[in-house]
């Protein structure tokens, strides 16, 4: 009887350890979870290196079109409120009446009107912004005597100042201020009697001296036409 041959030293009391595989869908799923794991890792590390990088607009040339258009405006401060504006370019200039005494009659009424005096730089309030911007306000004392032939009746309004190139007819809403002066208003005389009164005049540029229009407009008397009249006045400087 033969004697098995021995089996090789060092191998029958290590036993051979195979690494364990996985065989069927065990198996795939557990490969299928690791690639997974490596993917996940692999958008963490993305994510952290993203994350770290400064935000793009801080890096953005605040000169480029962008930032400046998206940039507020910085506020600006308010202009100092002017006080020119309060300041009067004159100021107003003490009153002063001047005599004149022109008479004159109308040769289609015989109306005749006296011109006895001027206040020159009369106060006013209702034209007080006329004074400021260098104008004046004057004050005309009127004396009237109708004449035997008298037509129409005789206004305030046939009086105007000739000044800075304008016209201008006397001014009625000032009837309130001459009276508030102690003086009587000229109103119309339509009866045939003496009437005195006082009509204001406004010049929007002061001047030494003025030209004053009477003119009587056209009228008509038993179906004839009475001519217009004119006449001019000088008012003096005070």
């Amino acid at each position: 009887m033969s004697t098995p041959p021995a089996p090789p030293q060092g191998r029958a009391s290590e036993p051979r350890v195979s690494e364990p595989r996985a065989t069927g869908p065990a198996g795939r799923i557990t490969r299928r979870a690791a690639a997974a794991g490596l993917l996940a890792a692999s958008l963490a590390a993305s994510t952290r290196g993203e994350e770290g990088d400064p935000p793009a607009a801080s890096t953005r040339d605040a000169s480029s079109p962008t930032a400046s258009a998206t940039s507020p405006a910085p506020e600006q401060a308010a202009p100092a409120e002017s006080t020119a504006a309060a300041t009067p370019d004159h100021e107003p200039r003490e009153p002063a009446e001047v005599a004149i005494g022109q008479t004159f009659t109308d040769p289609e009424t015989d109306d005749a009107l006296t011109i006895v005096s001027a206040l020159r730089d009369a106060p006013t309030t209702l034209r007080a912004e006329v004074v400021a911007a260098g104008g004046e306000v004057i004050l005309l004392q009127v004396a009237v005597a109708p004449g035997a032939r008298s037509v129409i009746a005789l206004y305030p309004t046939f009086f105007s100042l000739l000044a800075d190139g304008t016209e201008a007819g006397a001014d009625l809403a000032l009837w309130d201020e001459i009276t508030a002066s102690g003086r009587t208003p000229l109103d119309a005389t339509d009866d045939g009697t003496p009437a005195e009164g006082w009509l204001a005049l406004v010049a929007p540029r002061r001047e030494e001296t003025y030209r004053c229009l009477y003119l009587r407009p056209e009228a008509s008397r038993d179906g004839e036409v009475v001519p217009a009249f004119r006449q001019e006045i000088t008012i003096p400087e005070a």
